[in-house]
């Protein structure tokens, strides 16, 4: 009885509905062709395109347009307006498929938290909430793992926005890598996550404060390895927030201001300068200078007088290539 109260539960659904269009994210129809000599890949690449859609076609019939909240409401207002202004191209049909079906998605994301307000389901959106930050924690830890991992074993990766793991146009995960940067971004929505989980909470003990505190640390250190400043920017923002805004001890806030900004640039340029110097060691003819952080100049490394990389987060790469 308890697995069909579950399993019939309409909040439950509307949860798993949010969870399966969490995961056709970046899913695109020109992907199956990219799949089509796995079968597998092929069908998991199928659902996840088709999931919003279906979500969509079963919502759509809850849709209450008078219950409609301002928020909502904008926003299917600009759906709406981009399907009455887009022109379909003759040449590229799947093109015409793939803008429509983003709109689809969106629609379907509306509807979703348009019919649990509407049923006044007052848990759901904590729901969501924990299952989006798991999702992005999720895939941006896993990127983090093979980034970090690429780090220790090559040579030429001194930042680590200059990896081998997304490079431009390579494919992860049964999608296109993302860049750094987006990596980046999401690491610092699960950072801002768990800093206001830490902060809200009253009770704090030291192993609770040490996990946290650590988490934090280790998250700040690859969001300045990664070198995005969208990303670092907003962490400034929450800091300058939280010691302006929050009554909090004066210790308390210089210890978090230290942990998430000027312990993880010093631990982070000290594994640099390790590095080098192993590097060094193990080859003595190697000339490696001009390593600056991207943050004050354009960041290139110079082995033996040439510049071994372009160190972009692919927008070259993607910009310089051709269309059919």
């Amino acid at each position: 009885m308890k697995i069909k109260s579950i399993l019939f539960n309409f909040e439950n659904i509307l949860l798993i509905f949010w969870i399966g269009c969490l995961l056709s994210i970046n899913s695109k129809i020109s992907d199956i062709y990219i799949e089509n000599n796995n079968y597998l890949n092929t069908a998991i690449v199928f659902l996840r395109i088709i999931f919003p859609v279906l979500v969509f076609l079963i919502l759509i019939f809850f849709l209450k347009i008078k219950k409609l909240n301002l928020f909502i409401l904008s926003y299917f207002i600009y759906a709406t307006w981009q399907l009455i202004i887009y022109t379909p191209s003759k040449e590229f049909i799947i093109d015409n498929f793939e803008r429509y079906h983003l709109t689809l998605s969106m629609i379907a994301i509306l509807l979703i938290i348009h019919v649990a307000g509407y049923l006044q389901y007052k848990k759901f959106y904590l729901k969501i909430l924990y299952c989006s930050i798991f999702f992005i924690g999720s895939v941006s830890l896993y990127l983090s793992f093979f980034i970090v991992r690429d780090f220790i074993t090559n040579n030429d990766i001194i930042y680590l926005y200059s990896n081998n793991i997304l490079v431009a146009e390579g494919r992860n995960l049964l999608q296109t890598n993302p860049r750094i940067t987006g990596v980046s971004r999401m690491l610092g929505l699960l950072l801002l996550f768990i800093f206001s989980l830490y902060i809200c909470k009253k009770e704090k003990k030291f192993i609770y404060s040490f996990i946290f505190l650590s988490t934090i640390f280790i998250t700040s250190l690859l969001i300045y390895g990664m070198q995005s400043k969208g990303s670092y920017i907003s962490i400034l923002l929450l800091l300058f927030y939280y010691i302006f805004f929050f009554r909090d001890k004066i210790k308390k806030k210089l210890l978090i201001f230290f942990i998430i900004t000027v312990l993880p640039i010093l631990t982070f340029e000290t594994i640099i300068k390790i590095k080098i110097e192993i590097i060094k060691i193990n080859n003595e003819s190697l000339e490696i200078n001009n390593i600056k952080s991207r943050f004050l100049s354009n960041n290139y490394l110079v082995i033996d007088g040439k510049i071994t990389k372009d160190y972009t987060t692919g927008r070259v790469e993607i910009w310089k290539r051709k269309e059919p």
